[in-house]
């Protein structure tokens, strides 16, 4: 699109700020791409750019605290749900084994539950 048609219809919509982000500035956009530090004014002014600029550093480094944080409690999740995976990953493998006969007396003999536990005072 040329520029003077995105300065139109950024106009008639009221836009007052348009920028092109990441690998579409660079031209090497992929399915990954994302927003990086790559920034192209296409509609408003410098100045505008730079009071969004510094607008948004600001907010970052307010919520900078709140987003190291939620960081370490996703790290702490992504732990907690590995750690029950492999638990559960061997549960399959327990039951097998306690439900499987080992010897003929055994195949011939209910499972009877284990001996009480005496407990001296």
């Amino acid at each position: 699109m040329n520029p003077a048609d995105v300065r139109a219809i950024a106009h008639r919509h009221g836009v007052r700020l348009l920028l092109r982000f990441g690998s579409s500035v660079t031209g090497h956009m992929h399915a990954q791409s994302d927003v990086t530090e790559h920034c192209e004014l296409l509609y408003g002014s410098p100045h505008r750019l730079a009071e969004f600029t510094m607008y948004a550093l600001k907010g970052y480094q307010d919520h900078r605290r709140c987003l190291d944080m939620e960081r370490a409690y996703v790290d702490r999740a992504i732990g907690a749900i590995d750690a029950l995976g492999d638990a559960l990953r061997d549960v399959p493998t327990y039951l097998a084994r306690i439900n499987e006969p080992t010897s003929s007396f055994q195949r011939s003999r209910p499972l009877s539950p284990p001996p009480a536990i005496s407990s001296r005072r």
